[in-house]
């Protein structure tokens, strides 16, 4: 296989090591067969997901017992075996927007690849169906892989309402129960929209909660972002308690600005490695964007 990685690596020995730079790169790890650009674009932000070389660095095996996963999109889930191994090497979980992808079924994936998953039932695009059977399927197969059913990503953020959002998750709980699927159910959406929308948390068994410091309003979040993230943790902690997971957290590394935060390499850099030391000293279930590149972003 061939490497190329940077994070935590002195630049005398990147420079002596023979590894070739990725474009636009900070940090990748990648491999011949199984491309693991870990890129990601929001709007035109795109996003780098920072992953050690297996073996270099004592602290992955910290990170995989505390439970620091990674999203994944549906883009080229035809190799979705492949990338899920690979995230195996690095992550204990992944957090997926669909659970069925093809012919696949990313549950199932994902315990062939011994990872845990947050599948993730699709609301839109009338795919909400289809990927509640597949989660249904996916979770009476697999019932020790799979950490959480969320039920969508951000609708309320798309213009839904709460009532039509608690409408569907309270179908999705029945059909899910009525199936004898006993796993944790759970939502997404922004942090902004959980607090304005409190009642939602009490349909579910899990809130997550997508925190992006980089189009935030707040004091700190052009400057030292990670201050941020724990400040709107905290404020969504403080009102639903233990049900809260991060579902979301990352920093562009190039796609220009936003309302004064710069995309760069070196501010991403130093944010997933705020968020990563963050979150293994408090144990915290977090999903970093993201695994790779996704252009519909």
């Amino acid at each position: 296989m061939e490497f190329t990685a940077y994070f935590d690596i002195p630049r005398g020995f990147r420079e002596s090591a023979n590894m070739k730079e990725l474009a636009c790169s900070f940090v990748v790890s990648t491999f011949d067969s199984d491309s693991f650009s870990n890129l990601h674009r929001h709007g035109t932000m795109l996003y780098h997901v920072v992953l050690p070389v297996l073996g270099l660095f004592v602290f992955v095996t910290s990170v995989i017992a505390e439970g620091f996963g990674v999203c994944y999109d549906s883009y080229d889930s035809a190799n979705m075996p492949g990338h899920f191994r690979t995230i195996k090497q690095r992550f204990e979980s992944v957090r997926t927007y669909q659970t069925a992808m093809g012919s696949q079924n990313a549950i199932t994936v994902a315990a062939n690849a011994g990872l845990k998953i947050a599948a993730g039932v699709w609301l839109l695009e009338d795919r909400y169906q289809v990927d509640l059977d597949a989660a249904i399927a996916g979770a009476k197969a697999n019932p020790n892989a799979v950490q959480v059913i969320f039920i969508g990503n951000e609708e309320l953020h798309q213009g839904w309402s709460a009532a039509r959002l608690t409408s569907v998750v309270q179908d999705a709980k029945a059909k899910l129960a009525a199936a004898g699927v006993r796993v944790p159910v759970g939502i997404v959406q922004t942090d902004g929209d959980l607090l304005a929308n409190p009642g939602l948390a009490d349909l579910v068994d899990i809130v997550g909660a997508n925190i992006h410091p980089f189009f935030s309003g707040g004091p700190d979040s052009t400057t030292d972002p990670i201050k941020d993230l724990k400040r709107r943790y905290e404020a969504v902690v403080a009102k639903f308690g233990s049900k809260v997971r991060v579902t979301e957290v990352g920093w562009p590394s190039q796609g220009g600005a936003f309302q004064g935060h710069i995309a760069s390499t070196a501010l991403s850099e130093k944010f997933y490695y705020d968020v990563k030391g963050w979150q293994q000293s408090t144990g915290t279930a977090a999903y970093y964007f993201m695994y790779h590149d996704n252009l519909g972003k």
